[in-house]
């Protein structure tokens, strides 16, 4: 093999040298801000998963406390029957379950109520052949999914001939919007999905 000129020298080596040192070097310093950067993403990915988790802990939290002032509401409500004008009865809404749900929010259909008005939710029941004896019912926002409100250990009735279970909330729950609530029956096995209903406020 023939000989490449000049290299023989002790100065052209030395400079190859250094040219193969600095190449190590920024071989190892581009690893290293990798290794930096794939880092940074996983501690923003755990980030990011542990903000969803406390959102999630915030909205069950939430819920929980709406029932909570939910429950005192109702309970204001029965001490003062006494006092209410004859022949007042609590507003109602009845929902009905939906077979598919669509792609956009349903119309609004339903005027809100004053924030403090007690209003009876009724789910129907659908006809599935089974006789659950407690429910959990779910509120949620429509749009983004987030839990408004929940309840549980609730009970079904016969109403005008239909089997529905039956519950009482206020009109702070329901602002302008559509909402989706999800009914779910207590069996041996765990909580069964039973039915989905959707509606909207003006």
């Amino acid at each position: 093999m023939r000989a490449i000129s000049g290299f023989e020298r002790p100065v052209i080596q030395w400079v190859f040298v250094l040219l193969s040192l600095l190449l190590i070097l920024a071989a190892g310093a581009a690893a290293w801000v990798a290794r930096r950067a794939n880092g940074a993403a996983e501690l923003a990915r755990a980030a990011e998963e542990f903000g969803h988790f406390e959102r999630q802990q915030l909205d069950a939290q939430l819920a929980r406390e709406r029932s909570a002032r939910e429950a005192l509401s109702l309970e204001l409500a029965r001490q003062r029957e006494g006092g209410a004008e004859p022949g007042r009865a609590i507003p109602t809404l009845t929902l009905t379950p939906v077979t598919t749900r669509g792609a956009t929010p349903p119309p609004p259909t339903v005027t809100v109520q004053h924030a403090t008005q007690v209003i009876e939710l009724r789910l129907v029941l659908p006809s599935t052949g089974t006789r659950e004896t407690a429910f959990d019912a779910t509120l949620r926002d429509w749009s983004s999914g987030q839990v408004v409100w929940s309840r549980g250990g609730l009970t079904s009735s016969t109403i005008d001939r239909q089997l529905m279970v039956t519950t009482y909330v206020t009109g702070d729950l329901f602002r302008p919007g559509a909402y989706e609530v999800l009914l779910s029956g207590r069996m041996v096995e765990g909580p069964k999905e039973l039915a989905a209903y959707e509606v909207a406020f003006k």
